[in-house]
């Protein structure tokens, strides 16, 4: 009795085991290692808890086909509650993929009873076959998994076709409606009939008519993504413009003032050397040199572009008191690439600098270094900020605020077009990104 009951529960728990891993994987890539590690060990835990109770339910009312549906209705809901809670901030996403893993796990069942009709064409009792079936429903399900697992790592649903919305939960609720209309048929009557089998088979239609339409909206989503991006580098574009060309007035008027008060320094300096006062000449000459230096613009780099960028955020992690620390190496001109090259670079600073200025003020530091040697770039940011971030499956930090992330996907962008290497790591608080990308060597300014 004890073997035949483990050979039952065995099966159904790897069963349930498989389903909560479908439903994890639409969200793998938008979840932290921590979060990774919370699920995985409830699971685990599930998995016993789950053969506990299964056990006793068989034990009390035998191994019998009521029992065995009640475990496969009710096994699946302590491992859905538990992503459920664990995982508070995608709740209808979480809904609307249980629906879909429920279409593709009747697919397995439907096919698992198939196989035993065709097994056991004559069987009158269905109880004794029924953890052949289980090791068949799990046999198809690794079959399977090579196919399914791309489709669900790409169910996540867009934010904008589900989001926290209220009128959210009635659309990811869709899926589930499919399935509901057939388990009152799956729970009356004889395992594995033709008519079932049948009204499973219609529900892979659903499966994938809500999936094509998911990959539809992603790829318009992706579409208005790209146009935003592309409004948003228009939107800099003129912000660098505006702000390099106060810079410039800033430091116009700083010397227009000077050259006002220039003729009076030189008055009182000779008076003062005429009068051999040589310490106070030496002070008025020290005051009117940092008055000077005042009105300049310091050159970053060569590279006007790119200078500007840096002329701009490097202002502006002073003005934020963010410690900054920078080594350039970069040619005056790098045609063809340096405007999307200040642009990448714009959008990580951008994002490092506000990322600095949120912590403690003793916190706060921005490293830089940028060098170009021969046809390769290397470029590497730090800063400190200790909230864990999210990295998609690109390694990119990642948001779930609407209108936010469209800096990365600029970065991202350029790193594809450009066939470049990069990392994105987060070490004890320490944000770093490095890249590295070729250009051409004929864009490479040869005489710097």
């Amino acid at each position: 009795m004890l073997l035949e009951l483990l050979n039952l529960l065995l099966p159904i728990t790897i069963l349930h085991f498989a389903g909560g891993y479908m439903r994890y994987l639409p969200f793998s890539p938008f979840i932290t290692e921590e979060e990774k590690g919370k699920i995985f060990s409830a699971f685990f835990r599930l998995a016993l808890f789950n053969m506990a109770w299964q056990g006793l339910l068989f034990c009390a009312m035998g191994i019998t086909v009521l029992a065995y549906k009640i475990v496969l209705t009710f096994g699946w809901v302590p491992y859905f509650l538990a992503m459920f809670y664990l995982l508070p901030q995608y709740k209808p996403q979480q809904i609307f993929v249980l629906g879909m893993q429920a279409v593709y796990m009747f697919l397995l069942h439907c096919l698992s009873g198939l196989t035993m009709i065709l097994l056991h064409p004559d069987m009158a009792d269905r109880t004794p076959f029924l953890a052949e079936q289980m090791w068949l429903y799990d046999l198809y399900f690794f079959l399977t998994l090579p196919l399914a697992r791309p489709l669900f790592l790409k169910m996540m649903p867009s934010t904008r076709f589900i989001n926290d919305k209220t009128y959210s939960y009635y659309i990811a609720i869709l899926p589930l409606l499919l399935v509901f209309n057939v388990v009152p048929t799956s729970l009356i009557g004889d395992l594995w009939t033709p008519s079932k089998l049948i009204s499973w088979l219609i529900l892979l239609l659903g499966f994938f008519v809500f999936y094509k339409y998911i990959s539809l909206e992603a790829k318009d989503a992706e579409d208005q993504i790209r146009i935003r991006s592309a409004n948003e580098l228009m939107r800099k574009s003129i912000e660098f413009l505006r702000h390099y060309a106060l810079v410039s007035q800033d430091s116009a008027k700083e010397m227009s003032l000077i050259r006002h008060d220039f003729r009076h320094h030189i008055r009182t300096l000779y008076q003062l050397l005429h009068e051999g006062n040589i310490e106070k000449s030496l002070s008025l000459l020290e005051t009117f040199d940092d008055n000077l230096e005042r009105t300049v613009v310091h050159p970053y780099c060569l590279n006007p572009i790119l200078n500007a960028v840096l002329t701009i955020y490097f202002h502006k992690a002073e003005d934020m008191g963010i410690p900054l620390t920078y080594k350039i190496n970069i040619p005056p001109s790098l045609p063809g690439v340096e405007s999307p090259m200040a642009f990448m670079i714009a959008n990580l600073l951008e994002n490092a600098i506000e990322a600095s200025a949120a912590m403690a003020p003793d916190k706060r530091y921005l490293h830089f270094h940028l060098n170009v040697k021969g046809s390769q770039v290397v470029l590497s940011i730090e800063n400190y900020y200790n909230k864990p971030l999210r990295f998609n499956e690109e390694g990119y930090p990642m948001t779930t605020k609407t209108g936010h992330g469209l800096g990365m996907i600029s970065v991202a962008s350029f790193m594809k077009e450009y066939k470049g290497y990069h990392t994105f790591t987060q070490e004890k608080g320490k944000v770093r990104f490095e890249g590295y990308f070729m250009v051409d060597d004929a864009m490479v300014t040869r005489d710097w």
